[in-house]
């Protein structure tokens, strides 16, 4: 399934966010799923800074720059949100450089076959944020 799946987030109107996944193989430049991101913040100019499938292509962890990530999963995308993890701690910026919400996210696997997620942003704030089991 690696390389099967690409996933493009556009800015739509009023704010609006859209999320489409297409299947690379079909030759038809159809989105195989279209659905609006969940709202921003009220006055938040909000933006995508990364989306990344686990190598399973199980989930798919989509970091915002309101220090949100949503993870979906990408075989039944279209039932919403399956996890929402939130970066609450105070930012540890260097003055005078803007902080930029999440701007990574990383799967992790160990022997337990655990599946893990782990992000930051260029605040500072790094961690590992969740489990599934697989």
């Amino acid at each position: 399934m690696t390389g099967e799946r690409l996933v493009i987030f556009t800015e739509g109107a009023a704010g609006s966010h859209i999320m489409r996944m297409y299947d690379v193989r079909r030759k038809n430049g159809q989105a195989v799923w279209t659905s609006q991101l969940a709202p921003f913040p009220t006055g938040w100019d909000g933006e995508v800074n990364r989306a990344r499938f686990s190598s399973d292509a199980i989930y798919l962890a989509v970091s915002r720059n309101d220090d949100v990530t949503h993870v979906y999963d990408a075989r039944m995308i279209g039932r919403g949100i399956l996890h929402v993890f939130e970066h609450t701690s105070t930012t540890r910026n260097t003055p005078g450089v803007d902080s930029y919400g999440i701007m990574e996210a990383y799967w992790v696997e160990n022997s337990t076959r655990r599946l893990g997620l782990m992000t930051g942003g260029n605040d500072g704030d790094h961690y590992l944020i969740a489990f599934f089991y697989i």
